[in-house]
């Protein structure tokens, strides 16, 4: 591990990028873990030090939220994470997400920004993009966080990347003043991205399980593109009859096994 110490900034290396199906935007919900080797993982969170009351290691999730929690109670801007095959990398600012440079390029922008949520929105999205999620860890809530989103862009301060579940948001290159450096490896194909809606119709049936092997993608991201299809009437999902809720497997998640639904308007049962 590398650790990197500059006059505006702390910058944290570790060898290897996020292992498994764990994305940037889900670190620091509750929950979100992966372990290359799960069986060492858990016996270290479980062994004390010598003579000590601490663990060797945590492996609870709690990390991350730990160092948003620390940043926020301090004024700090979200700490930033980067991740690549090769390495990991968080980089925290040392100084304040409003500080007084800051809070003058605001109010040159002439925008509305009626509550403190804009500013902090504003503030955020100057130092990289936002999310929704993000928007909330510093304390805004869901529906508050998708207005004042929905402010920014309508004002033109934000441009809007993504799907409903998976948005983000940029700040809009006319008013940032700044180009986007060419990519070195623009010129290269894009890799192709796993598709839950493609691997399913390969398939015409399949668990979660298989989608995720599938895809590469996490159990819960799977189950999050499952239940969006089910919302949009594309797919049905099936499971033994006496399920409380066929179509979401009766307990608010999708059901264990779902099939493509070709032109059916209505849910399905079907013993598996």
């Amino acid at each position: 591990m590398q650790v990197e110490l500059f006059p505006d900034r702390l910058v944290v290396r570790s060898p290897g990028g996020l292992y498994g199906g764990v994305t940037i935007d889900e670190l620091g919900e509750a929950g979100i873990s992966s372990s290359r080797n799960a069986v060492l993982a858990s016996l270290l969170a479980d062994t004390y030090l010598p003579s000590s009351n601490e663990l060797v290691a945590g492996n609870r999730s709690s990390g991350i939220p730990a160092m948003l929690a620390v940043a926020r109670s301090r004024g700090l801007p979200r700490p930033s994470f980067r991740s690549s095959i090769a390495s990991f990398m968080v980089t925290m600012a040392r100084s304040e997400l409003l500080s007084p440079e800051t809070r003058r390029w605001i109010a040159a922008l002439g925008a509305h920004l009626p509550t403190p949520a804009h500013q902090i929105a504003v503030a955020m999205l100057r130092e990289d993009y936002l999310t929704n999620e993000m928007l909330r860890q510093w304390g805004v809530d869901r529906v508050t966080a998708g207005q004042v989103l929905r402010d920014l862009v309508e004002q033109g301060l934000a441009l809007k990347e993504g799907g409903r579940r998976y948005a983000r948001y940029v700040l809009d290159p006319a008013v940032s003043g700044r180009t986007e450096a060419p990519d070195l490896f623009s010129a290269l194909p894009d890799e192709p991205t796993p598709d839950v809606a493609q691997a399913l119709k390969a398939r015409g049936e399949a668990t979660t399980g298989e989608l995720a092997e599938a895809t590469g993608l996490s159990r819960r991201a799977v189950q999050n593109h499952l239940r969006d299809m089910m919302d949009a009437g594309t797919i049905d999902a099936i499971g033994p009859p006496e399920a409380p809720s066929v179509a979401t497997g009766g307990s608010g998640q999708p059901a264990d096994r779902t099939c493509e639904q070709a032109g059916i308007d209505h849910h399905q049962s079907t013993p598996v």
